[in-house]
């Protein structure tokens, strides 16, 4: 048998379940998430560059938030109540930064232990 995924999560339950139905799948629960206005979300929209030719496009559309990284797939934002927005399709989460003025100036990427900083455009 063979599994392919495009998460970075572990999917060795799924195949073992699939062998044999008493390994039982593992529960993922949902990462909690805060209602936020188009307003509130507009401030985030931008370019955000982690390197020269590698940049994550934050787009609104509505009261919802989406990233997309240099020829890759396009992304929703969950807001979650820390401030921070978590990825569902990825294991993966993104803040901001703001200056001293309130503006947003960075967005931290953090994926697979460790995290990236990308500077506004």
């Amino acid at each position: 048998m063979v599994l392919l995924t495009n998460s970075s999560e572990s999917v060795d339950d799924i195949g073992m379940h699939l062998l044999d139905e008493s390994v039982p799948l593992r529960s993922i629960a949902p990462r909690p998430t805060v209602a936020m206005t188009a307003a509130q979300l507009q401030p985030f929209v931008g370019e955000y560059a982690l390197a020269p030719t590698f940049v994550l496009t934050v787009t609104r559309e509505g009261d919802k938030l989406f990233t997309q990284a240099t020829n890759q797939s396009r992304f929703r934002l969950w807001p979650a109540p820390d401030g921070s927005f978590a990825l569902r399709a990825v294991a993966a989460s993104v803040r901001f930064e703001r200056d001293s003025a309130g503006r947003v100036q960075t967005l931290i990427l953090a994926q697979n232990g460790r995290s990236q900083a990308a500077a506004r455009r």
